[in-house]
């Protein structure tokens, strides 16, 4: 497999393509990794789209529809019929296979119904069985092929038997023990069975202390527990302890992935963008209603100003340091919250832990503002010579930085609490709120000192 496939190679396979040469296009990609042919992709007029994918073999075109980012598989979609793509789809993995009928449905819900009858009986069945799970479950991204023994064999039988279900599964390194009623009772690893002696029962060998989840379970969950045990897959069991499925390394970088964008979109009030995203409506359709509320929280903002335009007037020098003080408190809330974010999304228990992690904040939130309010003293009264106002300004911002904090810790707890994404908490949402807030209190401050 090459290393990385170059800008130059895209273009030359773009040319061949485009004048007609499919055959030579597609012998400068045949070695190329179905992640880095998805990209050349990406590239080309979509109305090749399916003449390209032709090109491939069935399992080569699974690999590269998989790898495709989500955009560029919907505009593929759009130009593929039912009819094509079974047989592509038919070569991948049930999780996988059970994503692009869900992508299809967002396109066209009568061309992915028909995609599914024409699927094969037991890959039409595992799909079925898996769209019924929602898409962010550890149920939506199991996948139902899997290699499982029965705890009763020895080494040398379950050999046997993993030779025999050599198909149910690409890339698997361990093994699913299970009793006769195929309940999970635990795993064991490859290497642990080939260097077992052919007699040695598995009792003998099997790993009891394995992790499992339900389907329902949050696939962020599943993505923190897989990371914390250092698990290569994680299984799922229903509440019997059926085994259901298996967690792919795979599947947990995508979920990792995934969240991560997530979390920074609505951070930065984007919604849930794909940075490929090519709708430009869409985006700005996603993009606008955070704007409409920062545009909300400037007018109340403006609207403070006018009450204290007296004041303002009165004391010219300290409107100049309005974006000094809401700037930091704004940057201080950010990230209260987004430590406090990211804890939730890892740890259930933090809600537990409201008071504590509050003081937590609250004492960095105190020696971050002392600190930065002696350097803003000292920056004022060089500039002004007014020990008054440098004290008033300077005092005002260990109040701001001190109540942005507690928002931006206490924020994303409420909404946990009332069953909202903590992560609508950060970005816009504290931002604005600090902002009002806290030119409130700086105005309410100096004009008590200084008038």
């Amino acid at each position: 497999m090459n290393e990385h496939i170059s800008r130059e190679l895209i273009d030359q396979v773009i040319d061949e393509f485009t004048r007609g040469q499919p055959q030579s296009a597609l012998d400068f990609i045949a070695e190329y990794h179905p992640a880095d042919i998805a990209l050349l992709m990406s590239y080309l007029d979509e109305e090749l789209f399916p003449d390209f994918i032709a090109l491939l073999e069935e399992d080569k075109a699974a690999q590269v529809v998989v790898e495709l980012d989500d955009p560029y598989r919907e505009l593929l979609l759009r130009h593929l019929t039912a009819e094509e793509l079974a047989p592509i789809v038919d070569d991948m993995e049930s999780d996988e296979a059970a994503d692009v009928v869900q992508d299809l449905t967002q396109v066209d819900e009568e061309a992915a119904e028909e995609l599914l009858q024409r699927l094969g009986d037991e890959q039409r069945d595992e799909v079925d069985r898996l769209l019924e799970y929602d898409e962010d479950s550890a149920g939506g991204i199991m996948a139902v092929e899997f290699v499982a023994v029965n705890i009763n064999l020895t080494v040398d039988d379950a050999i046997r038997e993993i030779r025999r279900q050599r198909d149910c599964a690409d890339r698997y390194y361990q093994v699913f023990v299970v009793d006769d009623n195929y309940r999970l009772v635990g795993h064991i690893a490859l290497q642990d069975l080939v260097m077992a002696d052919d007699s040695t029962p598995l009792l003998e060998l099997v790993e009891k202390e394995v992790l499992k989840v339900t389907p329902d379970t949050d696939q962020e969950r599943v993505a923190y527990l897989a990371q914390k045990y250092d698990l290569i897959t994680v299984a799922v069991v229903d509440d019997q302890d059926h085994l259901l499925g298996r967690i792919t390394p795979d599947d947990i970088l995508d979920v990792m992935q995934e969240e991560a964008a997530e979390d920074l979109a609505a951070m930065a009030g984007t919604g849930q963008q794909e940075v490929s995203d090519l709708s430009s409506p869409r985006i700005a359709r996603q993009r606008l209603p955070w704007l409409i509320f920062g545009l909300g929280g400037g007018i109340c903002a403006a609207w403070i100003m006018s009450v204290f335009e007296h004041s303002l007037y009165t004391m010219m020098h300290v409107a100049f340091f309005v974006p000094v003080v809401i700037a930091m408190g704004g940057n201080i809330g950010i990230q209260s919250s987004s430590i406090v974010v990211r804890s939730l999304a890892l740890e259930e228990e933090l809600l537990r832990q409201i008071p504590r992690r509050l003081w937590v904040e609250l004492k960095v939130s105190i020696i971050n503002a002392l600190i930065l309010s002696v350097l803003l003293f000292g920056a004022i009264y060089l500039w002004q010579r007014n020990l008054l106002e440098a004290f008033a300004i300077a005092g005002s911002l260990v109040v701001v930085i001190v109540f942005a904090a507690f928002v931006g810790t206490l924020s994303p707890l409420v909404l946990e609490k009332l069953n909202i994404d903590p992560a609508l908490a950060t970005g816009p949402f504290i931002t604005i709120s600090n902002d009002v807030t806290g030119l409130l209190i700086y105005l309410f401050i100096t004009t008590r000192l200084l008038l």
